[in-house]
């Protein structure tokens, strides 16, 4: 299989590269997300404006036309940044959840304008779109419906202007299957408990109190016969893989920069044949880690059975990622562990996504039950 880019993808690197040398700085990462909305707002519309983040999503609607790999190269670019962004939750689950829920095209061409703000809300038990569990639950109601449950762990979720709920609707004692419900963020009802994280992605929970829907702001219909949201979670845990592997790849540059630098006993640690291994090491850990994304988002693409190819991919990525970060901090010793170097920021994204979307652990689990059976 040909994992190289094509000279679109190769493009693309190259322009966004360019835009984050000329308008981020990492040195300022703290302030903007200490700052609401948690990220640079001119960037973010220079992303969207320009097509980059948007890439995965039709032309019709002012998406770029490219698929999965497209979007992972643009996560994997954002994360050596690291930039912060509403991009994983933001556009790609939440577009994506769009995309299968109807597809609901309104929403859809606002988000890619960035005219319009969303977040998704999954349910705890729905970390790898199998599992649909009753932790947000909308019941049939004579206005509509009657929306109850806690979204946890959403970023961003404040500067959304529309929550897009993943809940169990029933109607009465039947229940009815899994729905794409849109919700105004100051509806009543929904409240937002701020949670603060490794991340620094102004992550909260989303309490809905009895939240009264009216009919028309169920997106499609609730479905039990097709595995929608398995389909948006598989792209999402892809891309957030992808956003690690760029984190990863960052911080193994730089502790590779540090190493032909810092002299030790009257010559560069580089050539101690001890930090030669490790960063060979690392580097074996990027390259597999970049590859299993790239396996993953063209097997998407092409529409073959992604379970075990995403589900290992999103593992193998955790256990790699968290090892190249760790072999840079070894690699710059007391630089490592300054907070007014950039390393710790590429630290604090991997180890901040390794739970997004799965546990290592499930991941392992629905790769051997996909291979052995359950």
């Amino acid at each position: 299989m040909d994992l190289s880019f094509t000279t679109r993808q190769t493009d693309l690197i190259r322009d966004i590269r360019s835009l984050l040398a000329e308008r981020f700085d990492p040195t300022r990462w703290e302030e903007v997300v200490a700052t609401a909305p948690g990220y640079d707002r001119g960037l973010w519309a220079d992303l969207m404006t320009g097509g980059r983040v948007t890439i995965g999503f039709p032309e019709a609607l002012g998406g770029g036309g490219g698929g999965v790999s497209d979007l992972a190269i643009v996560a994997e670019e954002l994360g050596r940044g690291p930039v912060p962004s509403p991009m994983l939750n933001g556009v790609v689950l939440s577009g994506r959840a769009l995309l299968a829920a109807c597809p609901e095209e309104v929403r859809l061409a606002q988000l890619v304008s960035g005219r319009r703000r969303f977040v998704t809300c999954l349910p705890a038990e729905a970390s790898d779109g199998r599992g649909h569990g009753r932790s947000l639950v909308a019941s049939r109601s004579a206005r509509g419906w009657l929306l109850a449950g806690v979204a946890r762990f959403v970023p961003y979720a404040a500067d959304a202007d529309e929550l897009l709920v993943v809940a169990a609707t029933e109607s009465g004692e039947h229940r009815l299957g899994t729905a794409l419900i849109a919700v105004d963020i100051g509806t009543s009802g929904v409240s937002l408990q701020a949670v603060p994280t490794l991340g620094g992605d102004r992550q909260c929970h989303v309490v809905f109190d009895s939240v009264v829907v009216d009919r028309d702001r169920m997106i499609g219909p609730p479905r039990s016969d097709h595995p929608w949201l398995a389909d948006v979670v598989d792209v999402a845990r892809v891309v957030t893989a992808a956003h690690m592997v760029g984190a990863a790849a960052a911080a193994l540059d730089h502790a590779t920069s540090w190493a032909a630098e810092r002299i030790q006993f009257g010559t560069p640690i580089g050539t101690f044949q001890a930090i030669q291994h490790r960063l060979a090491d690392a580097l074996v850990d990027v390259v597999t880690a970049r590859d299993a994304v790239l396996d993953a988002a063209g097997s998407i693409d092409r529409g073959e059975e992604v379970t075990t190819a995403v589900a290992g991919a999103k593992a193998h990525c955790s256990d790699a990622c968290r090892r190249v970060t760790a072999t840079a901090h070894q690699v710059c010793g007391g630089e490592g562990i300054h907070a007014d170097q950039p390393l710790h920021l590429w630290h604090r994204r991997v180890a901040s996504l390794v739970p997004v979307l799965g546990t290592i652990r499930s991941h392992r689990q629905e790769v051997a039950a996909a291979l052995f059976g359950p």
